[in-house]
């Protein structure tokens, strides 16, 4: 009788485990329940992904990197699409300055597979703009969300892009470019996963530049001549940070400017150039939450004593980030509840 209670038992459907809660990486404030997780590897599996969807008539939601704070990567009992495994260099042609990716791939995953591709090429091709902050982000979301980076004389990422593969809810993969479905090519950049999931992206590049950086301080009356002034200098690149100590009168007013001018490509590369590592961004991350006014000076002390430093226009984007940080502050806040930081853009005339 025990043996046959046993194998009934052994028969018996097992119980459905919970459906899986996801959560933006940065704000951790989008926890969505998901009906089922999928991470293909390849177009037809994907494709399988959306099929099986259309017929459960479930509702899909995409993720590439899982770092957008708004929450429109995840959707209530969806089935969720990690594009992540989809993650590779399928090819380069370096004639016509373009590589084509599949749209998983993340940035540091990218400048290094081009530079392997091209092997001891001093100057190879690469990206030339990204989002700043955090560097495990996708291709495909940065195009769903045509990011900018610190360009001065960039557009948006869709400068960058000359065409795209876009799966629609049949499985079928559409060719987007310029002129080909020109509709869809305007609409889905920016279009956050709406009108499709973007299966490969082909990337407009550009020769791997040196850089140096030049500091200064300055205000908000001035930053944007002095930006105008800088650009037709030769800067490329830079961003301007602001003191943040509310009991100042130069809150929100005094920064500190960096522009990252060209360099000729004879120019000598030091090793050895100072930079902030993961416990340095920690200690300025605490100040900033509980010493406004130091965590701002020795932000600007940090950045005055790079001034002349020199780096790769590539990877000189890319940064340290650290996902956890605000555990350690929480706790030293003893805060009730779980703290999170968002990141809000203002668009000033000139």
């Amino acid at each position: 009788m025990k043996a046959f209670v046993l194998l009934l038992a052994l028969l018996a459907p097992l119980r459905a485990l919970p459906h899986p809660l996801l959560n933006d990486i940065h704000s951790q404030l989008n926890a969505s329940e998901q009906f089922e997780v999928v991470r293909p590897v390849t177009v037809k599996e994907l494709r399988k992904a959306v099929w099986k969807a259309q017929r459960e008539g479930r509702g899909i939601s995409i993720q590439g990197g899982g770092h957008s704070m708004g929450g429109q990567q995840y959707g209530k009992g969806s089935l969720h699409v990690d594009t992540s495994g989809m993650n590779k260099l399928i090819s380069l042609d370096e004639k016509r300055a373009v590589a084509v990716v599949e749209a998983g791939i993340q940035w540091p995953a990218l400048i290094e597979a081009l530079h392997a591709a091209q092997g001891d090429n001093p100057f190879p091709l690469t990206i030339r703009q990204k989002q700043t902050g955090a560097d495990n982000m996708s291709i495909g979301g940065a195009l769903s969300s045509n990011v900018h980076g610190r360009g001065l004389r960039f557009a948006p990422f869709v400068e960058d892009v000359e065409s795209f593969w876009l799966m629609g809810a049949n499985g079928r993969e559409i060719h987007c470019s310029r002129l080909e479905h020109p509709e869809l090519f305007r609409r889905a950049i920016g279009g956050y996963g709406l009108f499709g999931i973007i299966t490969r992206v082909e990337l407009r590049l550009v020769p791997r530049q040196k850089l140096e950086r030049q500091v200064e301080l300055a205000t908000v009356e001035n930053v944007v001549e002095l930006l105008v002034r800088k650009s037709a200098e030769g800067a490329v690149y830079g961003d301007f940070q602001f003191s943040i100590d509310g009991a100042s009168p130069t809150f929100l007013r005094n920064g500190i400017v960096s522009t990252y001018h060209a360099l000729p490509n004879d120019a000598v590369m030091p090793e050895g150039e100072k930079e902030l590592g993961a416990n340095d961004w920690k200690e300025l991350y605490r100040l900033a939450h509980f010493d406004k006014a130091g965590a701002y000076e020795r932000y600007v002390s940090y950045y005055l004593s790079t001034d002349r430093q020199r780096y790769w226009s590539d990877t000189a984007q890319l940064s340290v980030y650290l996902p956890d940080y605000h555990a350690a502050i929480d706790a030293a806040a003893h805060a009730k509840v779980k703290g999170s930081e968002m990141i809000s853009e203002l668009y000033v005339p000139r």
